[in-house]
């Protein structure tokens, strides 16, 4: 019998597989007609050197690296959809530590569809299978070590019902499956319901209702979220959040801590030409029971990121994050997370570049069981891709 991660791999690949077919039968032939397809393959050659390959704190152990770093990316765009799949895998060879040798693999597949005036839909699907690796979420705040597979389907759209009322919805299935043994194996399971009010072009009203389930081998633990926030947007390059709300969890689920009375956070995104900053704030108190006060979570987090093109040859980027993590009461700790990056590209043809990358990552946590864990690494190395693919580096 199939294992279950398995059989869930299989059923979600299946149903994207349906929902392509599907929207494709949908457009009339006229439309697919006035859309592009488009595929870009690309490879990437490195050496590399890192301070620190077994993330030890005691005694880092340093190695050099080649790395090879193919991508291939492909899709369909037009006026009502936007279809892509892409594949990217990395194979790293050590040159002393040759067990560390492993090859990661990720494989996309997004949707993006304007059903009608109305209606917009999207689906996305990804699987990374990324033994002895660096995992960096989508903000840039958190840093582990991701011994495993993952799994992410999420799907959902959006219809708005005149100029002011618009509702949003979403459903997102995420599978971990970790080889490292104290690591459980876990599934999460996300509904989202969410209706929006324009006060005015720059200020939006926004109301949310969220189930959040988490499966652990041991039990599971469910959550129901309300929450509530206001939007304003200070330019087409600047806004800013503010929500919160109560959170509850139901008796019956394993879970120590008893009842979230309040979660909440605060989000502030600054484009400029070739710059972002992103600053987000947000804070969970929790109650063990009625009589005595719980926990407090306090998670501050900043994400800045610049590119700038020197000369028509000639590009360079810095990228930079903090996190900070912050409990008292239970278990209570302190845990920093920090990235820089350094970055430049030269263009030496149409279809190469030479690229250089340097990366320092730490993580410190104080409290029972403390860790000042922080390593350098260095890349050197050449690009081919296609003129017109932003290869991303």
């Amino acid at each position: 019998m199939d294992h279950p991660q398995r059989i869930f791999l299989k059923s979600s690949g299946f149903l994207v597989l349906v929902f392509i077919l599907l929207v494709m039968c949908t457009f009339p032939k006229s439309v697919v007609a006035q859309g592009r397809y488009y595929f870009f393959p690309g490879l990437a050659l490195y050496g590399e050197f890192n301070d620190n390959v077994l993330l030890s704190e005691a005694v880092p152990v340093s190695d050099y690296l080649t790395v090879i770093n193919p991508v291939v990316r492909a899709g369909y765009s037009s006026r009502r959809a936007d279809i892509e799949g892409a594949y990217e895998a990395r194979a790293n060879f050590y040159k002393d530590n040759t067990e560390l040798d492993n090859l990661e693999q990720r494989g996309t597949a997004n949707f993006f569809i304007h059903a009608s005036r109305n209606v917009e839909l999207f689906a996305t699907n990804s699987t990374t299978y990324s033994p002895n690796s660096d995992y960096r979420d989508p903000s840039g705040i958190f840093i582990q070590r991701s011994t495993g597979l993952y799994n992410y389907t999420s799907g959902g759209g959006t219809y708005i019902i005149n100029e002011r009322w618009r509702t949003a919805g979403n459903y997102t299935l995420a599978l971990s499956r970790y080889e490292d043994p104290t690591f459980p194996d876990r599934t999460d399971h996300t509904a989202t319901a969410r209706l929006i009010y324009a006060l005015s072009p720059k200020n939006e009203l926004a109301g949310d209702y969220i189930y959040q389930r988490f499966d652990f081998p041991t039990g599971d633990l469910g959550t129901n979220k309300l929450g509530a926030g206001l939007t304003h947007r200070f330019s087409l390059r600047t806004r800013m959040e503010i929500y919160g709300g109560p959170m509850f969890i139901p008796q019956g689920f394993s879970n120590p801590l008893g009842q979230v009375k309040f979660h909440g956070r605060f989000d502030l995104l600054r484009e400029f030409e070739g710059f972002l900053f992103a600053f987000n704030v947000s804070r969970d108190i929790v109650s063990v029971s009625e009589s005595e006060d719980g926990d407090v979570a306090l998670r501050t987090g900043a994400f800045v990121t610049f590119t700038k093109d020197f000369t028509r040859k000639f590009q360079g980027h810095l990228r930079g994050s903090y996190g900070l993590y912050r409990s008292v009461g239970i278990g209570g700790t302190d845990t920093d997370n920090g990235y820089f990056e350094a970055g430049s590209a030269y263009k030496l043809a149409r279809w190469a570049s030479l690229v250089a990358i340097y990366n320092h990552i730490y993580q410190k946590s104080r409290g029972e069981i403390g860790t000042n864990l922080n390593y350098n690494r260095f890349r050197i190395g050449v690009m081919f891709h296609r003129a017109s693919d932003r290869f991303s580096f």
